[in-house]
């Protein structure tokens, strides 16, 4: 179609980070998306997940069309895609594979309640028990627009992942501008948490607590 209607575009290979894989694997080619030249500019465009998604408890294809990855910016399509070539990333200062792999998550909750600054930055956690887990993150949404988050617990027994338990914080803001609160995990195992802001689900984490 692009070149029907005249635009240069490039197919893309590489991989795509859905919430399904597992933090710290995968980095093969997956997944290709398009970069497209409009205005003197690289833009990038994933026309399959901007297309819809797939409703795992059906098994069916929803068609919704996602602007989240239409000419999105580079810094937000590389949170879950990672070009074979790093050229296509079309950042000055690009991630490592190695990085983008270990970060946590990051779902459509991190656009749209425009963060930016977050910690911790890796999304494996080794913890001892009774450990405090603090989260920060900053956000160009006005300061008093978030004011709780929503964390699940999720915990692997017998390789099955179990809902835990949810956790309700409040969110405060330091001198810094950071926006912050904790998480305390009195068991021990293996957890995932799913921190959700505004009831948009944000990051993903993994936790083993000893």
């Amino acid at each position: 179609m692009c070149g029907i209607a005249g635009i240069t575009c490039q197919v893309v290979s590489g991989f795509g980070r859905s919430p399904n894989i597992v933090i710290g694997t995968g980095g093969e080619v997956n997944h290709s998306w398009n970069a497209v030249f409009i205005n003197k500019r690289w833009y990038l465009c994933d026309a399959t997940w901007a297309s819809g998604y797939v409703n795992e408890e059906e098994t069916k294809f929803r068609r919704e069309f996602n602007s989240f990855y239409f000419l999105a910016s580079p810094e937000i399509f590389a949170l879950n895609h990672y070009p074979k070539n790093k050229t296509w990333l079309l950042m000055q200062n690009p991630p490592s594979l190695k990085e983008f792999l270990f970060a946590p998550h990051r779902s459509i909750g991190f656009r749209d309640n425009k963060l930016n600054a977050f910690s911790p930055n890796e999304g494996i956690l080794h913890l001892k028990g009774d450990s405090i887990m603090n989260f920060s993150f900053t956000s160009n949404l006005p300061h008093d627009s978030i004011k709780t988050v929503t964390v699940q617990v999720y915990k692997f027994k017998n390789r099955n992942l179990e809902f835990h338990e949810r956790k309700i914080h409040f969110v405060l803001m330091n001198k810094q501008g950071f926006h912050e609160f904790s998480v305390k995990l009195k068991e021990k195992g293996h957890f995932i948490l799913r921190v959700y802001l505004r009831q948009r689900l944000t990051f993903i984490y993994e936790a083993f607590i000893k």
